[in-house]
């Protein structure tokens, strides 16, 4: 759903932001009575330049119907800087002219690293509204000079489900970071979501955060854990001497055998095995599980086939921790899930990228990681 619209009802009625979902109706948002539904049309009239006939008005039953109105809407206007330049949110229209910008700077954290990456992260995401990428532009001199590109996700934290969105891609044409794009891009992306999130920065973009009083975390970087998949991969890479490939090799497989055994699981039938797609049993296993977390970011069957098992070019291990069913039945019950990426540069090396079981459930923790 557009945040626009959340943002016309927090500002008309007061009501947090989280509770405006499509279908939203004067019964469950309180003060949304019949004068303040003429408020709320007139504020919508005006952030989405639009005029409703009074036949449209009277027709609007939910949050929904506004949102079927916003596809009228015209374009946002640039936030204007005094040099003239600005920052909104993408188009449609401008995906070629972003492709050739991105082409231009040609950094390492482009956003278009393949048009079918491109598709899968900025239009596939269950949790984007359709036909409109969650990309930040910046623009100068009616040109794209700077973006920023997130990934949105539903953060529950206390009951509450929060929109929240990861930063995805920080950049700036050197012409214009002396305007303060990048802090102009960031300001414009945290005013659109209950919750920013940033995992991993350049120095540069580190520097633009700190700027705008973010916090380094007190752990420092967060830790990565890695799974060495081949050790004859490394054996040849670092010893090409046959007898010293041969000693290495007895070396590191004794290594290996002693730092990743798997840790015992007493007692219980649960069985970890690899699979390939998220199933509707992974919607059961969410809703069973949420409540033991304070916060997390919500990981429904849709999220997760869409993360992990749909992105072109990269490659994913699942691993799925099943027992039998409480209740006796054959079907058995999901106790959490592993997820695996294997290096493209490395493919002998995979790294640990996702984990969930129940806050309790410690049979099944172990098992994952041992099976990991």
């Amino acid at each position: 759903m557009d945040e626009r619209i959340r943002d016309v009802f927090a500002t008309v009625l007061g009501v947090p932001r989280e509770i405006v979902i499509p279908e939203a109706t004067p019964a469950t948002i309180a003060g949304w009575d019949s004068l303040a539904h003429l408020s709320l049309v007139s504020e919508f009239e005006r952030v989405f330049g639009v005029s409703l006939t009074m036949d449209e008005v009277l027709a609007i039953q939910c949050v929904g119907d506004f949102e079927s109105h916003a596809g009228d809407a015209v374009p946002p206007v640039p936030e204007p800087g005094a040099d003239g330049s600005g920052v909104d949110r993408m188009l449609p229209s401008d995906r070629d002219a972003l492709f050739a910008f991105a082409s231009r700077v040609a950094t390492e954290i482009t956003l278009v690293h393949s048009p079918e990456h491109w598709k899968w992260q900025y239009l596939a995401n269950p949790n984007v509204e359709p036909r409109n990428p969650p990309v930040y532009l910046f623009r100068h001199e009616g040109h794209i000079a700077g973006h920023l590109g997130t990934i949105p996700v539903q953060l529950e934290a206390g009951g509450r489900t929060l929109s929240a969105s990861w930063s995805a891609g920080l950049v700036s044409a050197p012409e214009v970071r002396s305007r303060g794009a990048g802090v102009r891009l960031i300001e414009r992306w945290t005013r659109d979501c209950d919750v920013s999130l940033v995992l991993g920065t350049t120095p540069d973009a580190e520097g633009l955060f700190t700027e705008l009083g973010w916090l380094r975390p007190a752990g420092g970087h967060v830790r990565s854990f890695m799974r060495l998949l081949d050790t004859d991969a490394v054996v040849r890479k670092h010893a090409k001497n046959p007898l010293a490939r041969k000693a290495l090799r007895f070396v590191a497989n004794a290594a290996l055998s002693l730092i990743m055994r798997a840790p015992s699981v007493r007692g219980g039938d649960l069985a970890v095995s690899v699979f390939d797609r998220f199933d509707s049993r992974f919607d059961t296993f969410w809703e069973r599980v949420r409540a033991g977390y304070p916060i997390i970011v919500r990981r429904d069957r849709r999220y997760l086939q869409w993360k992990f098992a749909s992105q072109p070019g990269v490659e994913y291990i699942r691993l799925v921790a099943e027992r039998t069913s409480p209740a006796g039945d054959a079907e058995r019950v999901i106790a959490g899930y592993a997820v695996l990426r294997v290096m493209k540069r490395k493919p002998y090396v995979a790294y640990l990228v996702d984990l969930l079981a129940g806050a309790d459930d410690d049979e099944a923790w172990l098992a994952l990681i041992g099976a990991s």
